[in-house]
């Protein structure tokens, strides 16, 4: 009978390798125990076994084998098994992957989490081995993967001998023989089992089919033999190993509602009423009386719209090699404006005392010339004031470690950092050095002794142990092994690793890509070889007999083209026979065959000495092959440095302004004449008008609706083990960190209006008086009056009087750098104004606000810092790096005082190509022209508020 099976204590293998990911867990629970074999009426059979699914192929066989008549209840050498002569039995046996199995045995190690199933791949190896007397018969088996779209993805096909036949297609048949296919869960591997029924003869089909416990039964007699379905066990599924990618998404959703009011106040009509008085004077007179008036009003040159507001004093510091540092220098400004109030120039001096930590004290200096500028108002004018601030504006620079930043360069600025009254200033940047760390290189794994080398890694062969490889229990006294190189180029080399003299000592390193492959092989003795140790010998490659080395032309038995030469001991160490088919060497003292051997019916002598014994082994060949160790070079960090994006303060301004214009003086002259001749009565009506201010006030209540998403994306990586039932044992889950998504949207919701009316204080706005002469009876004639007025200007060019002014602002600088040029500014002032500096006679109190943006940002460039040595270094863009739960990582450096100084650890950010992105840092210029607003107003309440604005350039 024929049997396909190694023994009971080692039987075919089905090694699955599942690729997901994930952690943790140990055991679980059993999942649903393997079902009956399923048999369909046209004699389909489906075995269900959690993780795997069995099923028979076409009912089909070149060997007209009948199909059995249901499944086989107890297959034994000889017995017949009930058959069904109509139909013929199947051939091959499909196997497929459940992964929703797969998924539902990990739920309870990881509730909620799904398995990808485009992520499982298998790994499969089969091992066919010859058992003495089992069979007589050559066996074997095609393993064929089709893929989802039934194209064919790999195929291999394997015979081993039998008691009979020994001879196949491809020559001597083996005693063993194994290969490795990969598959995925969408493809389907499909198990035909074949036989060889003479020597050199060609493959029939077997006929396969299960029992009734779900196992193997195979017949290779044609037309159904002795039909005792008994002559093989071909295949059993032993379990494996696996991994698997498994994830978990949540969404939680949230709101919260503020409220935005808005108020508009909209003058109206004012409330208007009059009163009237009535005086009557009695009047007998003929009197003529002429009166002659002049009245002149006197203009004055006024300053209007004049500001001293401070400029900027700082500016971005360069080191004496030009480079950015991210520190600052006092600097003085110039300004150039041109707006609704003219033209300007304003220039101030750096600050008087050198000192950051003083409250700087400022000169600043205006020219405004206002072509628009009307008579009694100063079309040009001058303004020099002083500005103390209340507190330091910056503070001298200190690195991470409380140490002072000094400039190398002796003439250059002191190195200064922006700070204030109120000021965001923080420590970032810092990024710890690492040092160089070496990775060791993996093993490489041969399959059938050859090596398929990684194309972008390089490879390092380890000399061969001695204890383990070597010359054996060998005729031929003159052995080499050694290995076979294949070079990328199509070169092929073998470099001998030990020899009668000794073994190889020294390591062989191939770079990445320079060889393809490398094979175990052996140089048997031969006529005048004389291979030496740390030498290369250039090899030929024949189709059919394999290797020779050129010179020499010596045959070299390699395991690519001669694997029945070779049997697998241990891990890399394979045992050779020495003997090849062909014409060995002879020697006086061997005749070139060694042991025992029988005369095949070709004629050959076979040798018939079993790889299997040890004792008798003619050589050993093996060495240790891995990719070579990676040094990853250390990494000096990048200190921590202060950054400041907000700065306010407090300050207090004295200013004397001085002005050139045009004053203008009117002269009124008023002539009266009048001629009384009756008596009368003379009445005087004089008419007073009053209005009540009113303004409607509307109220707008708008709701803001601000809606927070955070969306939680969980995985894992799952390693486990599959076995014989399909069941998942001694599962590790290893869950990564969680990575949240977090969107903010903010929009209005319903808007409230209520409008209320507000009444003013009433005032007198205008008086009429009327004068009128009545006629008594008797009298002959009414009053007769003349009246004659004439007005005229006189203009000419006058000085303004001295404006002095006291101010106390804050000022806050936002975005940029604070405090140069290129800040964005708040400005906010209250002042006074006299004609005679500290008098305030004749003078104003009222407020300011003033408003420069630069829309164009400022420039920027490179930033460099100062180590504690003084030594210039680039600076690059971070980020914190946070832990697993989302905090940011803390590390603790000693400060200068030797404390403990607490600061957040960051790490570099790198572009698509990975390299670090530098920092920039701004330079204190203002990118084009910038934009001011003023608002002025005084609390007199006379005048309505002025506004002023135009561009502003810096120089």
């Amino acid at each position: 009978m024929t049997m396909f099976a190694p023994n009971r204590s080692k039987q075919i293998h089905s090694l699955a390798s599942l690729t997901l990911l994930a952690t943790s867990a140990s055991l679980l629970s059993p999942a649903i125990a393997q079902a009956v074999p399923q048999v369909s009426t046209e004699g389909d059979v489906r075995v269900e076994r959690n993780a795997f699914t069995l099923t028979t192929g076409e009912l089909d066989n070149t060997s007209s084998i009948p199909l059995p008549d249901g499944l086989i209840r107890n297959p034994r050498e000889g017995q017949a098994q009930p058959v069904d002569r109509t139909r013929e039995a199947p051939n091959t046996v499909n196997i497929n992957v459940d992964a929703n199995n797969i998924n539902e045995q990990l739920q309870p190690l990881a509730p909620g989490f799904e398995l990808d199933p485009n992520s499982v791949s298998l790994s499969t190896e089969f091992n066919l081995r010859y058992v003495p007397h089992a069979h007589a018969y050559g066996e074997g088996i095609e393993v064929t993967v089709y893929g989802p779209d039934d194209s064919i993805k790999s195929k291999n096909t394997v015979f081993v001998r039998g008691d009979q036949v020994v001879t196949g297609p491809n020559g001597t048949l083996p005693s063993n023989a194994s290969f490795e296919i990969n598959y995925g869960i969408a493809d389907t591997v499909e198990l035909r089992v074949l036989h060889l029924q003479t020597n050199n003869g060609q493959p029939y089909e077997s006929a396969i089919y299960f029992t009734q416990d779900g196992q193997f039964a195979v017949e290779d007699l044609p037309h159904g033999g002795d039909r005792d379905f008994n002559d093989g066990d071909y295949f059993e599924l032993s379990g494996g190993e696996g991994s698997a990618i498994i994830t978990d998404q949540t969404q939680t959703i949230s709101e919260t509602i503020s409220y935005r009011t808005q108020v508009i106040e909209t003058p109206i009509d004012p409330l208007v009423r009059q009163e009237q008085e009535v005086v009557e004077i009695p009047l007998e007179s003929d009197t003529p009386v002429t009166h002659t008036e002049e009245q002149r009003d006197y203009g004055q040159v006024e300053l209007t719209g004049l500001s001293a507001a401070a400029l900027a004093h700082g500016l971005g510091a360069r080191a004496s090699n030009d480079e950015q540092l991210i520190y600052n220098r006092y600097a003085g400004a110039a300004q150039v404006r041109l707006g609704s109030d003219g033209g300007s120039l304003v220039g101030q001096l750096p600050p008087l005392v050198d000192n950051p930590a003083v409250p700087p004290t400022l000169v600043t200096g205006t020219l405004r010339f206002n072509p628009g500028a009307g008579v009694n108002q100063a079309g040009l004018s001058g303004t020099i004031s002083l500005t103390q601030f209340l507190h330091p504006t910056h503070r001298e620079a200190i690195d991470m470690y409380g140490q002072v930043v000094t400039n190398p360069d002796p003439d250059g600025p002191r190195l200064v950092q922006p700070a204030g009254l109120l000021t965001n200033t923080r420590l970032v940047g810092y990024v710890p050095g690492t040092p160089d760390q070496v990775v060791t290189g993996r093993a490489l794994t041969s399959i059938d002794g050859i090596f398929e080398l990684p194309e972008n890694e390089a490879v390092v062969i380890a000399p061969p142990n001695p204890d383990q490889v070597g010359p054996g229990h060998a005729a031929y006294t003159h052995n080499v092994g050694g290995l076979v190189i294949e070079y990328a180029d199509g070169r092929a080399e073998f470099v001998p690793q030990w020899t009668r003299q000794g073994h190889a000592t020294e390591s062989i390193t191939l770079a990445a890509g320079e060889a393809r492959r490398v094979v175990y092989a052996l140089v048997p003795q031969q006529a005048d070889q004389d291979l030496q140790l740390n030498q290369t010998y250039p090899l030929m490659v024949d189709p059919a007999a394999g290797y020779r080395i050129e010179a020499g032309g010596w045959q070299v038995i390699a395991a690519d083209y001669h694997r029945d030469n070779f049997l697998q001991e241990a891990a890399e160490i394979y045992a050779v026979e020495d003997t090849l088919a062909q014409q060995n060497a002879v020697t006086e003292q061997f005749n070139g065959v060694r042991g025992l051997y029988r005369q095949d019916a070709s004629g050959d002598l076979v040798a018939t000495l079993s790889l299997t014994d040890p004792a008798d082994v003619d050589a050993r060949v093996g060495t240790r092959l891995a990719t070579a160790d990676t040094t990853i070079p250390g990494d000096p960090g990048q200190p921590g440095y202060y950054t400041t994006t907000v700065a306010g303060g407090l300050y207090a301004r004295g200013s004397l302004s001085l002005g050139l214009g045009n004053q203008q003086d009117v002269i009124t002259t008023t002539t009266t004449t009048q001629r009384t001749q009756a008596d009368g009565l003379q009445r005087q009506t004089t008419t007073r008008f009053f209005a009540t201010p009113r303004t409607e006030v509307e109220t707008r209540t708008t709701e803001a609706i601000t809606r927070v998403t955070e969306t939680t994306r969980r995985s894992g990586m799952a390693s486990f083990d599959i076995n014989n039932d399909g069941l998942l044992r001694n599962v590790q889950i290893d869950f990564a960190p969680d990575q949240v998504d977090r969107q903010v949207v903010t929009f209005d919701g319903a808007t409230t209006t209520a409008v209320t009316l507000r009444h003013g204080a009433e005032a007198l706005i205008g008086e009429v008086t009327e004068t009128e002469f009545i006629s008594e009876a008797g009298g002959d004639r009414a009053p007769q009056v003349d009246r004659q007025a004439t007005t005229r200007t006189e203009t000419y060019p006058n000085v303004s009087p001295l404006l002095g002014e006291l101010a106390v602002g804050s000022v806050l600088n936002f975005g940029n750098t604070p405090w140069t040029p290129a800040a964005n500014t708040l400005r906010a002032e209250l002042f006074t104004q006299g004609l005679a500096l500290g008098r305030g006679s004749g003078g104003e109190t009222g407020w300011r606000l003033e408003a420069v943006i630069n829309p164009f940002g400022e420039e920027q460039r490179p930033a460099y810092g100062y180590d504690p040595s003084g030594s210039l270094i680039a600076l690059y863009q971070t980020e914190p790096l946070v832990d697993e739960f989302g905090e940011p990582v803390m590390a603790l450096v000693a400060d200068a005082s030797g404390g403990s100084l607490p600061i957040v650890t960051h790490q570099f950010v790198t572009d698509e190509a990975g390299d670090r992105i530098p920092l920039t840092v701004g330079t204190g210029r203002a990118i084009g022209p910038g934009i001011y607003l003023r608002i002025e107003d005084t609390f007199s309440g006379q005048t309505s508020p002025s506004v002023i604005g135009g561009l502003k350039f810096d120089l």
